[in-house]
């Protein structure tokens, strides 16, 4: 066990009045009270690597090549076999390097082949709506051998040709139900349009051009009124001055939730700017295709977080912030940061450079559509709350005595009371500094592709397959373009 007795030397712990020893521990009191907290049963890493080659081998079965699983390839690197175990230290740490640029040299294949993967796939529906999942899938299985496709990775390219089938599906079907521009407008959003309205089809989206500025308004705040007109608010009315293009989630139509996008064309001057109306057009549909490839990332255990704040924290004082921190910055993980993501890859795809773009999602003047953090304030309360309650139940301060043997028993545990206003500072910095400089670097990360030779279809295919917070990193392990196939790169 990670926090076990064992693992606890001299520099982590902190002595009491009575002499015991303690120590910030990831382990709430009922946890720690159930018999099952001094039990070191788990499995080895002898069963690890059994579990591991019966799955390779299912997996041989499976494929006509053997996969690239970069987590398994991870554990392997750290566990060695028995028999590799046995090696002099000079040779298994020889083998470590070894695998160690094998594993980069694969990752790094893979990633550029799902990016290219993307981009065919984005292509083909775009020359050709229609085609059908199947040939869609076979797209992704004529690359799968290449790139050494696990079966998650063809899970996800499935499930993401199966959401595109639907959307399409669903687009032709009420495309021809309303050839009526403003029938079909009534029936997305509840409302006849009072002004002239145009819908352009894509694959798999229906952009509505609204040269009204209510009808724009009324349809871009569906979500708040439900096709109520007598819902609608003063300030949906203002933002339709300043706004010029959305994508909605969702409609009246539920088969037509993630399709629909709306143009504001209301202002005739800038609709008859060269390419402005198609520029705006792209930017939404972006968006509607981004959550095609959204990563589904695996949401880090919040457990396994608080564990690693504790086990690396040599007092009780760096403990606490790095619980505190590391909560927080996972709130805002999930909270905020997959919107400007989002944003980011709409306005890079529609022309925009990376310092453009920056400014843009900087901005105070355009804090009302992209200050995500600024937004979240209203939540702080509730952010701190749970933060709180969180340590409270799922930390506690262990306290250790010492045995005849020389070692340490838990011999009892306190739960960790932290204080809102110890919170709130952390919880401050991380939605507001820390924020804009995360930004900074996520969008220096297109920069940073681009003076190593990409090109801009193959940067956003690149960022597509993965979570905003790990653009940094693969920004630096990608390979120059033009001396890609040479040494390996560092990190």
């Amino acid at each position: 066990m990670q926090n076990s007795p064992e693992n606890i030397s001299a520099s982590e712990e902190n002595t009491d009045a009575k002499g015991r020893t303690s120590k910030i521990e990831a382990i709430g009191i009922v946890e720690f009270y159930h018999p099952s907290y001094s039990d070191m049963d788990g499995i080895t890493k002898a069963e690890q690597y059994a579990d591991d080659l019966a799955e390779e081998a299912h997996e041989r079965d499976s494929f006509s090549y053997i996969p690239f699983d970069p987590v398994r390839e991870l554990r392997k690197i750290r566990n060695l076999s028995p028999e590799e175990n046995t090696l002099p230290p000079s040779e298994k740490r020889k083998m470590r390097r070894e695998r160690i640029l094998e594993f980069k040299k694969n990752m790094m294949l893979q990633k550029e082949g799902i990016a290219r993967i993307i981009n065919d796939l984005v292509d083909a529906v775009r020359s050709s709506p229609d085609l059908t999942k199947e040939a869609l899938t076979s797209k992704v299985m004529a690359f799968a051998p290449q790139y050494k496709l696990t079966e998650h990775n063809i899970f996800l390219f499935e499930y993401a040709i199966e959401e595109y089938a639907d959307k399409h599906a669903a687009v032709e079907k009420y495309r021809a139900m309303y050839e009526n521009n403003a029938d079909l407008f009534e029936a997305c959003f509840g409302m006849k349009p009072k002004g002239k309205v145009e819908v352009i089809k894509g694959p798999m989206t229906l952009c509505f051009r609204c040269f009204d500025k209510t009808d724009y308004a009324f349809a871009s705040s569906f979500s708040k009124h439900r096709g109520d007109e007598k819902r609608m608010a003063f300030e949906d009315l203002d933002f339709s001055s300043i706004s010029e293009g959305v994508s909605l989630g969702e409609v009246k139509i539920e088969e037509l939730d993630g399709t629909v996008t709306i143009e504001n064309v209301s202002d005739t001057e800038s609709a008859q700017i060269d390419g402005y109306s198609e520029r705006v057009r792209i930017h939404e549909d972006q968006h509607q295709l981004n959550r095609l490839f959204i990563p589904l990332e695996a949401r880090e255990d919040r457990t396994d977080l608080m564990r690693r704040a504790t086990v690396s924290a040599n007092t009780r004082e760096e403990a606490i912030r790095g619980l505190i921190h590391g909560l927080a910055r996972y709130e805002r993980k999930y909270m905020i940061d997959s919107l400007p993501r989002d944003e980011i890859l709409a306005y890079y795809k529609d022309g925009q450079d990376p310092g453009a773009i920056l400014d843009t999602l900087n901005d105070p003047a355009n804090s009302e559509f992209y200050g995500y953090a600024e937004m979240s304030k209203e939540r702080f309360s509730k952010i701190l709350l749970d933060i709180k309650y969180l340590l409270k139940h799922a930390v506690s301060e262990v306290f250790y005595e010492g045995k005849e043997d020389g070692g340490k028993a838990a011999v009892d545990a306190e739960a960790l009371e932290v204080d809102v206003s110890e919170i709130r500072p952390y919880v401050e910095s991380v939605f507001g500094d820390e924020y804009k400089a995360d930004l900074k670097m996520w969008i220096g990360s297109i920069s940073a592709l681009e003076g190593k030779g990409y090109e801009r279809d193959e940067i956003i295919a690149l960022l597509y397959a993965e979570p905003i917070n790990s653009w940094p990193k693969l920004a630096r392990r990608m390979k120059p373009k033009e001396i890609a196939g040479s040494k390996e790169t560092e990190n």
